[in-house]
């Protein structure tokens, strides 16, 4: 799902301004920073973003959950990765995604902030992905047509695009979320706001939305995913602070081993447990809060996973770009075998550790080199924005744009 880059942009006052060149007037450009082309040293300034403003574990984390989106939608190749996987990537993008959730505008400036955001490259994605479609299997009109009008409804598990379904549900997930914020101005009512309709997607509607979606742009997967969105902003300062210091390592440690064990056993001898309980409305509430538990503690752990990795230029330029990773994913899976087989080449995926591999190389593909296109002639379609002038060399930086130009919600 790539469901969202959510942009990583915080203040730290006039030293992070005069970091950023507006005291200066200069926009700093990428290589007036020291770096090695792989691996950035740990440090405080790493670890808040640096001159860019971003979060630099944050943009780990994302490509950690996108790196688990990859993996997951490859099915039952990936072994027991693939059930591991589905237990928490999805609600790990909307907590990213709700870490930088905005109360400072109106709901209508929201609301066209969001479609410029998401819903337009929700139609350019779409449309890519058509096209490459009905060049791939020589669709007749009719199924042209029904998949563009699958596309328009945008009901997940119907779209020809699976990955795609993210970005108009998170469309829906952040007005909800801000029309609450914007008459609370309190992270915590909308955090109360999004268990209780946790609650009804659950207990409260004819077919369970995870299982059975039927609302258009993903209305009812919404009402589930919002308490994951509203959990990110409430938690986000918190976790702005833990995470640098001494002890949290240790948690880290702790949460990921407690994903290792969930890795090998499941969540099935945690639900055994509610035998006890009897049948019927308690039974049910008692496993939907017992459901959040492990989903929190994986995405604690892939936080302290994030922390360690966040030095990893590579991983972190992914992380930049969930947008375009979420938008490219069905269409790099299938035409990057497709590339392959014009040079004697045939992808055969039989275990584990190349979905893992392949996963990463379609990564790359989507997010490094499609999106160096991208960003060069369809920026904001994608997601990316467009380049700017370098005001010290006078040419185009891409890269800085990129950075120089995010929302609170980010690419995704």
């Amino acid at each position: 799902m790539s469901v969202v880059d959510a942009h990583a942009r915080i203040t730290h006052g006039p030293e992070a301004d005069a970091g950023r060149g507006r005291s200066s007037g200069k926009i700093p450009a990428v290589h007036d920073r020291p770096r090695h082309l792989f691996w950035t040293p740990r440090s405080p300034k790493s670890s808040s973003g640096g001159g860019d403003g971003r979060v630099a574990w944050v943009d780990s984390l994302r490509f950690l959950g996108m790196l688990a989106i990859y993996i997951g939608h490859f099915g039952q190749v990936g072994g027991k990765l693939y059930p591991f996987v589905f237990l928490y990537h999805v609600p790990l993008f909307f907590i990213a995604a709700g870490f930088f959730a905005r109360a400072d505008e109106s709901i209508a400036a929201t609301a066209v902030r969001l479609a410029r955001r998401l819903l337009a490259p929700y139609v350019f994605f779409a449309l890519l992905y058509t096209i490459t479609l009905v060049l791939f299997n020589d669709w007749p009109w009719e199924k042209t047509q029904a998949a563009l009008t699958a596309f328009a409804v945008g009901i997940r598990n119907q779209t020809p695009a699976g990955s795609l379904w993210f970005l108009p549900c998170l469309f829906i997930v952040a007005i909800a979320h801000a029309v609450v914020l914007r008459f609370t101005r309190n992270p915590l009512a909308g955090l109360a706001f999004g268990a209780g309709c946790l609650l009804i997607s659950q207990h409260g509607l004819t077919a369970n939305p995870l299982a059975t979606p039927s609302w258009a742009l993903n209305a009812d997967s919404a009402l589930y995913y919002v308490f994951w969105y509203a959990l990110g902003h409430a938690a986000f300062p918190l976790l702005r602070r833990v995470v640098h210091h001494a002890w949290f390592p240790a948690v880290g440690i702790a949460a990921v081993a407690a994903a290792v064990w969930l890795y090998f056993c499941g969540t099935a001898p945690m639900f055994a447990a509610l035998q006890r309980f009897p049948m019927g409305r308690v039974q049910a509430l008692a496993a939907t809060g017992l459901g959040v538990l492990p989903v929190i503690v994986v995405v604690v752990a892939n936080i302290a996973i994030a922390r360690a990795i966040e030095g990893v230029q590579l991983l972190r330029a992914l992380g930049r770009r969930t947008m375009l990773l979420c938008g490219m994913e069905d269409f790099t899976k299938l035409v990057l075998p497709q590339a392959m087989l014009m040079i004697g080449l045939k992808l055969q995926l039989i275990h584990p550790l190349g979905v893992v591999l392949f996963s990463f190389v379609c990564m790359w593909v989507a997010g490094i080199a499609a999106g160096g296109v991208l960003l060069l002639y369809a920026p904001r379609w994608s997601g990316l924005r467009a380049p700017v002038m370098n005001l010290d060399a006078g040419t185009r930086s891409p890269q800085v744009a990129e950075a120089k130009s995010q929302s609170p919600l980010g690419n995704l």
